[in-house]
């Protein structure tokens, strides 16, 4: 009874084994969109075992749902030895096999544990010892001749010893390796920290003509999650619009996607309200933004942008005099023409 009871239970522990390494080989690009920390080490894990084609497809999901490079080495090499492994296969059945050594060659120094090559070699190592002819019979033992009684020997002059040519070293020729088998180094990715704040402080001109500037400050947050999205926002406020006639308090939000490396382009909307220094009354309007960040060592930040600002009219007065008389009439003053305003921010993330 104790015997049937431990075989039942090591059925179950294998069977579990076996659905395990199944389900690994059938996760799909879905179940890696919420699991993406399993897709290298099961790419890793597919290369080892000879899995080339899957290997090159795991390397693919990395880049397509993480947004890094760390996969593009071993999909490289996965896609080299899934080549030299074919050309091993067809070599092998047309029987070249002096061709199809120099391939599983080729194939062990790009993967070292690849069964396929090892086999390959294992087998033609057995073909060449059958292929050599046996001895008919064993050579019979030579019977030593009868030794004679030894006499002294004469005494002998001595001999310079002759000087012996020293054989040369012979060299092997390497064996030909195709270059573009050869795998080529990529340059180390640069680290990306997930969940990275960031703030910036710089300034718009608002008004090329009036030169009137907008000091801003920006606050942000990139990689959120690991993801390349991130989101940003900032206050500005521009104290001098038309000669000082008004004033301008802007606040704006933009959607960030990191590009290549450390470089995040944005774009998004901003709110402004311009305030009449003269009858207090308020427009209100939606400017464009659009901008780009450059994180230099990994903390320094450098953004170069652009916002558009369409026309901004404010309630003003001009002096009227009639019949002797001068008083203040409403009107209109232009504040703002419609226009692009330039802004850098310098900034820091952490």
């Amino acid at each position: 009874m104790k015997d049937a009871f431990l075989k039942l239970f090591f059925a179950i522990v294998l069977l579990g084994m076996v659905s395990q390494i199944a389900s690994g080989q059938n996760k799909s690009q879905a179940y890696y969109n919420s699991h993406e920390r399993e897709i290298l080490p099961d790419a890793q894990s597919a290369f080892q075992s000879g899995d080339y084609d899957r290997t090159v497809e795991l390397c693919r999901w990395h880049y397509i749902i993480v947004g890094d490079n760390r996969a593009d080495s071993l999909r490289d090499r996965a896609r080299r030895c899934s080549a030299l492994s074919r050309q091993m296969a067809d070599l092998k059945n047309q029987g070249k096999m002096s061709e199809a050594k120099e391939v599983a060659l080729n194939l062990l120094s790009l993967h070292p544990e690849a069964a396929s090559a090892k086999q390959f070699l294992k087998e033609l190592e057995e073909m060449e010892k059958a292929a050599q002819p046996e001895p008919e019979h064993e050579p019979e033992p030579v019977k030593e001749p009868e030794r004679e009684p030894e006499q002294e020997p004469e005494p002998e002059l001595e001999k310079e010893p002759e000087s012996q040519p020293v054989p040369e070293e012979t060299v092997e020729p390497a064996l030909p390796v195709d270059p573009a088998l050869t795998p080529i180094p990529k340059p180390k990715p640069t680290e990306v920290r997930n969940n990275q704040f960031v703030i910036k402080a710089g300034t718009s001109i608002v008004d090329i003509k009036q030169l009137a500037f907008a000091p801003c400050v920006d606050l942000g947050m990139y990689n959120i999650g690991g993801s390349p999205l991130g989101v940003e926002t900032g206050f500005y406020f521009a104290p001098g619009l038309a000669s000082k006639t008004a004033s301008m308090f802007g606040i704006d939000a933009s959607a960030v996607l990191r590009a290549v490396g450390s470089i995040y382009p944005k774009a998004g909307l901003g709110f402004f309200s311009c305030k009449s220094s003269e009858t207090g009354t308020s427009t209100n309007g939606l400017c464009a933004i659009v901008g780009i960040t450059f994180i230099i060592g990994g903390h320094f930040c450098v953004e170069v942008g652009a916002k558009y600002y369409p026309q901004v009219m404010v309630n003003g007065t001009t002096p009227v005099s009639t019949s002797g008389i001068t008083y203040d009439f409403p009107t209109p003053i232009e504040v703002l023409g419609a226009g692009v305003a330039p802004m850098v921010h310098l900034g820091w993330a952490f």
